[in-house]
């Protein structure tokens, strides 16, 4: 007989079942698996799995009885045969005459089968792992033969496992065990697209029977009901208990949902997630794209796909719609077109992918039908309801207006075996299984929807942006609104606490940070309304945040699955979380974890660090309790939990290092700054009131670094720097002095750290007081300008702008900075005299703040004619002529006549060589989406070393762009910019580039620097 593949044409498969006497337990639950999977999936799909066996021979014919077992059954079934399971505990089985067993010779005979039909049937061996003695017989000739058998069965399976073709076999310890890896392992075998029940079709939605449908309506309203209360339940619902009478109603997600906002992404949206928040602020901030509501967004998309970092609010979108839709009271806060949908939420994480799939395999809608069957079983607690249930719920999905398909979380798929690429597939399955009037909305985080392979095609993309102003406001109002009969606030009262939020949250650099997020956002609310008022510093907000998660904890009404009533040590189980969060962030260094995300926990690591208590608490109470009450844990999926933000993870972790006898700190920080770095600048707040032995942690962490060179050591200069100004120590501290001379070499070399880090050692550098000459003031409190002397030369205008001869000048080496526009902003003779305003078309008005307030970064939001009332007022200080120079004397000294030079170092641009926004034309990673330190980018000087002629700040010219030869002072005329910006692309940083505005703007891309007509 020639090899054939599998026909593809059969509606019913069989399964052999090959083993000795002594597993019939065993077999038994391999028939009751497949009857319970015909009725609930397979019939579904128009299929059938039977299960045969040696109980099939009818003792019927000639011959060895073992043969004729074989003809009535593995022959007779052989080309509808699709697995053979091998079943071996302590027994091999009788000598057949051909064979050791009739179990090997039932093997042998499909695998021929297997060679006369392409691989056809799939064979599994499952093997019992130990010899149990117990009913072993007493008689030493028959223990012997037992022991026999027991040795047979061993070296068949090391036979399976050594020669050709190699087999895979599965131990089990009991039969309950061998229970749950049976069905674990048959479930994925079944749902493997390469299977040939699923070649036959896509398998599209089923279109159940109406009738069926109508009589399972009810329960499928009540499935619904308990989608509306979990999607309805706060994510900390251990603190909704702790605000108010128990006869009070419990705070709902509809009660303070604030509608988000989100913008299609631009070009430059591609960024690491560590960028993405900024670059949305920058984005707002420049009016390049104004955030929408989401729900404005979404109306008329069919296919959507919402982005957005960790507690952005994709999950509480999903949650809301959900409950909006499943509220008839709450339905008219939706837009039109997705009034009247049945919402189907699927959490994706818990969609089971089979495993070992090949490239070649199809992802399968079924997957995700089957996850949304196990979510109504688990809630109904009933299999067949269940079955029936979806079938309803399917049917109505068919119907107008449709549904609204909400997947949430695609991140958070693992990546493994090309589950993710699988995953994909079996979304594009559901979508065209479903009506075009459906829609889809799916959630994802940027870094992992950067990547490619996750696009889906089809789907428009857009951005969350994190909570502005006005939706902070908004859920802060609302908050105390929904919470004041809660807290019997009166009016007055209510009012000032909003206010004291709103001020704490706009204010306090710590808080507006965590508040961007709403997740986080609702903790502090939460917190504030418990206490009234929040703690000044993040290390004190923290701790109130762990105490007010923990508050069930300490009180003694929890009581375990047995009824007791438990007392817990508050201070035991804080070091218990303090151990967990240490373990988890040491952990996730070591697996180079990204480390802007809280850590994955395991339940063993919780069993680990919670080991003190579980002599009371015990596993099963740990782990309930854990996900019931306290929030101080969230789960992700599966065995699998998180602290519900990085910083409550360093937060716990830095408390279990400062708590120890030995410094364990130091040797962390040192071996691995940017890891530990939070850890350690909490550990510094944390003594603030103590400088002293704060001040020691710095010294401590300098003193295990002392020996480090490079980038190691730049880091932790950094790290001290950091920490040196939240303790406000003095500037002229011998400590400070010593940290602002490193960072001062930090910046000056090329070759230290990358564009992020050189850019926050500028931020550090300025706190501390930035001693560069050039960059802050002279000791009368005058601008202290760095002269850079520029030869003359021919210079040619672009746009045929004409020719310029340019005699020798000197130019200031940086940009002027925040400070020295400040002094002439606090110089009583300043800017408001208006003699520094002489033929000028402006007078004095209020200034415009910088964006940016470093002292150290150029001065933006500043108009051309309060640039030159300043030249004027330093001219008058200093006792010579500064002024702007001309756009012919900008260019010469950015270029300074190099043949063929493009930028200040030469014709082409090369990434990380000056602050612009490199992403705009692919040419390089780097965006940081604002102002960085003049002078942090030494490999970007100009030939005569002078600094940010490229990038950072556009820069004010004196002469007019279409009259280059006009330097008057007086009209409006548009005046020439040079240089690119911050958010300009490399086209814009060239050094022969001409943009211009309009005298009076002010804009936070553009700021100037001086010239001084005759060399000094």
């Amino acid at each position: 007989m020639s090899a054939q593949p599998m026909p593809l044409d059969y509606k019913i498969y069989h399964i052999f079942l090959a083993s000795p006497g002594d597993m019939n337990d065993e077999r038994q639950m391999v028939r009751d698996f497949f009857q319970d999977y015909n009725r609930t999936t397979a019939n579904r799909q128009g299929l059938e799995f039977k299960v045969i066996g040696w109980e099939y021979y009818s003792h019927a014919g000639v011959g060895r009885a073992q043969a004729l077992i074989t003809e009535q059954t593995l022959a007779q079934y052989q080309s509808s045969l699709v697995l053979l399971v091998g079943l071996l505990g302590q027994r091999f089985g009788t000598p057949t005459g051909d064979y050791e067993s009739g179990t090997e010779e039932e093997f042998q005979t499909a695998m021929q089968f297997r060679a006369e039909q392409g691989g056809w049937p799939e064979i599994k061996w499952f093997f019992r792992q130990e010899w149990s003695k117990q009913g072993s017989p007493n008689n030493p000739q028959q223990l012997m033969v037992a022991s026999n058998q027991w040795q047979k069965v061993l070296d068949f399976k090391s036979q399976l496992q050594t020669q050709e073709p190699l087999f895979l076999t599965v131990d089990f310890a009991s039969t309950d065990d061998f229970k749950d890896i049976f069905s674990h392992d048959l479930q994925l075998w079944l749902h493997d697209p390469a299977r040939p029940w699923h070649k036959q079709k896509n398998l599209p939605t089923p279109v159940p029977d109406p009738t069926l449908t109508t009589q399972n309506t009810p329960y499928l309203a009540v499935w619904l009901k308990l989608v509306r209360d979990e999607c309805a339940q706060l994510p900390l619902p251990i603190l909704d208990g702790r605000m108010g009478m128990a006869s009070a109603s419990p705070i709902e997600l509809p009660d303070i949902f604030v509608p988000l906002k989100a913008i299609p992404p631009s070009k430059t949206w591609q960024e690491t997630t560590a960028e993405t928040i900024a670059l949305a602020r920058t984005m707002m901030q420049d009016r390049q794209q104004d955030p929408q509501p989401i729900l404005d967004l979404l109306q008329d998309q069919r296919l959507a796909v919402v982005i957005g970092d960790p507690g952005s609010g994709k999950s509480a979108l999903i949650n809301q719609l959900t409950c909006l839709l499943l509220t008839d009271n709450l339905t008219h806060f939706l837009p039109d077109s997705l009034q009247g949908r049945i919402p189907l939420r699927i959490i994706l994480r818990r969609v089971q992918i089979p495993a070992q799939l090949d490239a070649t395999a199809q992802g399968q809608a079924a997957w995700l039908w089957e996850s949304v069957k196990e979510d109504i079983r688990a809630a109904l607690s009933n299999s067949q309801q269940a079955e029936a249930v979806l079938a309803t719920l399917q049917h109505q999905l068919m119907q107008p207006p449709g549904g609204l398909i909400l997947l949430d979380g695609l991140d958070e798929v693992p990546a493994a075996d090309q589950r993710q690429g699988h995953l994909l597939q079996a979304i594009r399955a559901l979508v065209s299984s479903l009506p075009e009037h459906s829609r889809f909305i799916i959630t994802a985080r940027p870094y992992a929807y950067t990547d490619p392979c996750w696009r889906l095609k089809g789907f428009s993309e857009f951005f969350l942006t994190p909570f502005d102003k006005e939706q902070r406001a908004q859920f802060i109002k609302g908050w105390y609104n929904t919470a004041r009969s809660r807290f019997a606030l009166r009016e007055t009262e209510l009012q000032q606490r909003v206010e004291d939020l709103l001020d704490k949250v706009e204010h306090q650099p710590h808080l507006q940070e965590l508040a961007e997020r709403p997740l986080l956002l609702t903790l502090i609310a939460i917190l504030h309304a418990s206490g009234g008022r929040l703690p000044e510093d993040r290390v004190k907000l923290y701790e109130k945040s762990v105490d007010l998660l923990l508050y069930r904890w300490r009180q003694e009404t929890f009581r375990d699955s047995d009824g007791q009533q438990l007392r817990l040590d508050e201070k035991v189980l804080l070091a218990c979380l303090q151990t967990l969060a240490y373990n988890a962030h040491k952990a996730q260094q070591q697996q180079q974890a990204d480390n802007r995300h809280t850590a994955d926990i395991s339940t063993a690591a919780i069993y680990t660090a919670f080991d003190p208590i579980l002599d009371k608490l015990g596993r099963h109470d740990l782990m309930a309790f854990l996900q019931q009450h306290t929030g101080i844990l969230i789960a992700r999926e599966q065995r699998q939990f998180a602290f519900p933000h990085r910083s409550f993870q360093e937060y716990l972790a830095m408390g279990w290092l400062t708590s120890q006898t030995e410094d364990l700190l130091s040797p962390a920080v040192c071996a691995d700054p940017l890891w530990w770095r939070e850890v350690f600048m909490q550990a510094v707040i944390m003594q603030q009131n103590q400088p002293g032995f704060a001040v020691s942690y710095i010294k401590e962490v300098l003193e295990c670094g002392k020996n480090q060179v490079g980038v190691a050591r730049q880091r932790l200069y950094v790290l001290a720097g950091l920490a040196l100004m939240e303790l406000n120590i003095s500037k002229t501290d011998t400590l400070t002095e010593t940290v602002r001379q490193e960072l001062v070499k930090l910046l000056a070399d090329a070759q230290a750290l990358n564009i992020s880090e050189r850019a926050e050692a500028g931020r550090v550098l300025s706190g501390l007081g930035d001693p560069r000459p050039g960059v802050g003031l002279n000791t009368q409190g005058w601008p202290d300008i760095d002269w850079v002397k520029v030869p003359g030369g021919v210079v040619v205008l672009e746009d045929k702008a004409g020719t310029v001869h340019v005699t020798p000048f000197c130019l200031a080496r940086y940009p002027v900075t925040n400070a020295q526009f400040q002094a002439f902003l606090d110089d009583a003779d300043g800017y408001t005299n208006p003699h520094w305003w002489i033929g000028l078309d402006a007078t004095p008005e209020t200034p415009e703040p910088p964006h940016w307030t470093e002292a150290n970064h150029p001065r933006n939001n500043v108009s051309l004619f309060e640039v030159m009332a300043f030249c004027a007022w330093l001219s008058a200080r200093l006792g010579y002529a500064i002024t702007l120079p001309t756009e012919a004397q900008w260019q010469q000294a950015a270029c300074s006549t190099q043949a063929g030079f493009a930028y200040p170092w030469g014709k082409e641009y090369l990434t990380g060589f000056a602050n612009i926004n490199e992403t705009w034309d692919n040419v390089g990673p780097h965006n940081l989406g604002r102002t960085s330190a003049v002078g942090i980018y030494p490999q970007g000087h100009s030939r005569q070393g002078i600094s940010d002629l490229s990038g950072n700040v556009w820069e004010w010219c004196l002469n007019s762009y279409k009259d280059p030869g006009n330097t008057a002072l007086s009209g409006t005329f548009s005046r020439v910019l040079r240089g690119g910006s911050w958010y300009g692309s490399q086209d814009d940083a060239r050094a022969s580039d001409r943009n211009y505005g309009s005298p009076d703007c002010r804009d936070i891309t553009v700021g100037f620097r001086v010239c001084r007509a005759s060399p000094i």
